[in-house]
């Protein structure tokens, strides 16, 4: 017993080591990246998405619609996170959001950029 406990305790401290520099070295990766030029953002001075659909419509990819309505996110929350928390951060909710690939966050990313 006291040998697969502490097995598993080892187990655990390992892998919150490893989340820990993965997360280090994300933040490293992008202070090195210089920004990048949208590629899908709006002219300067485009009104903002009303809602998550015209966003995500905008973005192209409206297979997205139902897991943001299935979590009541909304287009202003988007907004909110990208000006307050920046990219990173609003990757990381699209991510949660169940938007796996690194182009369509970025897409999505591009048109709330600021």
């Amino acid at each position: 017993y006291n040998d697969s406990f502490k097995d598993e305790v080892e187990r655990m401290v390992r892998e919150s080591i490893a989340a820990e520099r993965r997360k280090e070295l994300e933040l490293e990766l992008d202070a090195r990246m210089p920004p990048q030029q949208p590629t899908a953002a709006p002219p300067a001075g485009a009104p903002r998405h009303a809602s998550v659909a015209s966003l995500l419509e905008a973005a192209a990819l409206p297979q997205y619609l139902a897991s943001f309505e299935e979590e009541a996110m909304d287009a202003e929350t988007l907004y909110g996170v990208m000006e307050s928390q920046g990219r990173t951060a609003l990757e990381e909710v699209l991510l949660e959001l169940g938007v796996r690939s690194k182009g369509h966050r970025m897409k999505i990313a591009n048109l709330v950029a600021p």
